[in-house]
This record gives structure tokens, C-alpha cells and sequence, in this order.
């Protein structure tokens, strides 16, 4: 039984890791944002990934910043926005979840939120 739980744990973060998502909220009323004009949405986009050694080498899906303000901007372009104001950046580190095995394989969740206008 023991033998058979870390690959079904490695499975499982590996099933629910390499996924990106994005989400865009247009409900702004006719309220202005940060900019003269009014924002086409506030968008959040997040990278789960699972890196080696906490934060060394990305192994599955990289979540790092580049990378996930990479997507942010594709899916702001991809909503007809020309620019987008950055509000916040989350980058996460899940090394405690499941120690000692998330020592060496780490979960990684990055998230960029923003206005798209």
C-alpha cells in the first residue's frame, strides 16, 4: 500500500498541474478605472506548475512570472484590450503541503491580476 501512494500522488499533481486559466469580469458599470477610459474587464490569469527542489528548475509546465504575465497578456489581446494595468502578482510556493515529497517536487501557482483596456 505505501509502495503505490507516491505515484498516485505524483499522478495526481501531475493530472491537475500544466493548466492555465484565466477569468474576466465585465461588470464595471460605467465606472471608470486607474485610466480615462473605461477598462474592457479586471482579469485574472493563473499557471499551476510543479517545479524541482522548491524553486530551482520548472519540471512540469513553467509557473513562473514570465511566464504566466506571458498568458495574462495573449488572453488581454486575445479580449480586444490595447493595455493593461497590472494590480497585483501572487507567486506560491506549496512546499509544506506534502513534505517530504514536496521538498523535491514542489507545486507552483502563479497568479497576475489587472485591468484590460
Amino acid at each position: 500500500m505505501n509502495r503505490l501512494l507516491f505515484p498516485c500522488i505524483l499522478i495526481g499533481i501531475l493530472l491537475f498541474a500544466s493548466c492555465s486559466t484565466t477569468t474576466l469580469s465585465r461588470r464595471y458599470n460605467g465606472v471608470q478605472g486607474q485610466q480615462e477610459a473605461v477598462p474592457i474587464g479586471m482579469q485574472k490569469t493563473s499557471r499551476i506548475g510543479v517545479y524541482l527542489f522548491v524553486s530551482v528548475y520548472p519540471v512540469y509546465f513553467d509557473a513562473g512570472l514570465d511566464a504566466t504575465m506571458d498568458e495574462f497578456t495573449k488572453k488581454a489581446r486575445q479580449n480586444r484590450g490595447r493595455k493593461v494595468v497590472i494590480v497585483q502578482t501572487d507567486e506560491t510556493y506549496w512546499w509544506a503541503i506534502l513534505p517530504p515529497i514536496s521538498f523535491f517536487i514542489t507545486p507552483v501557482t502563479t497568479s497576475v491580476y489587472g485591468e484590460v483596456y
